[in-house]
């Protein structure tokens, strides 16, 4: 089995079938909310291009056995070997020598505004000036009149 480095993955990381949408947006993203199959996956397709494997790869379900024994090992090998490496610590795994711009992919989700109370109060309608100005009206049975929709 061909030893592939860790962050050889991250290469995937910005293709959204691979990883999902923004995988490297931070260190403990990728560690923790990445999922296990995506990282497993995709070093799976990166050992299959690297051990030069036939293209001709079939789905799931009727793929050449060779095809499933490379797959399992190469899973084994991730999870066993690299697995505890991709948890977003590379000063930890590394020791400081893998420099990794996270930066570069950095990505936070827009801020909106709290709306405590709406922009604009609204005052009571009496039927006669919505009629007028055009607001809808439904009958209300209680009441027995026409009352504005809210």
């Amino acid at each position: 089995m061909l030893l592939i480095p860790t962050h050889k993955l991250r290469n995937y990381a910005s293709c959204v079938h691979a990883m999902g949408t923004r995988a490297l947006r931070s260190p403990h993203h990728w560690g923790n909310k990445v999922d296990k199959w995506r990282k497993k996956e995709s070093y799976q397709a990166l050992t299959r291009n690297l051990n030069n494997s036939p293209k001709g790869y079939k789905q799931w379900d009727c793929f050449v056995f060779r095809d499933y024994v490379e797959r399992q090992a190469a899973a084994r090998t991730y999870e066993v070997r690299h697995l505890p490496l991709s948890d977003g610590n590379d000063f930890k795994n590394f020791g400081g020598k893998m420099k990794f711009d996270w930066a570069k992919y950095s990505w936070s989700p827009a801020r909106t505004k709290s709306r405590a109370e709406p922009l604009v109060k609204k005052e009571p309608i009496n039927a006669c000036d919505a009629a007028q100005e055009g607001v809808p009206m439904i009958f209300d049975v209680e009441l027995g009149k026409l009352v504005p929709i809210e």
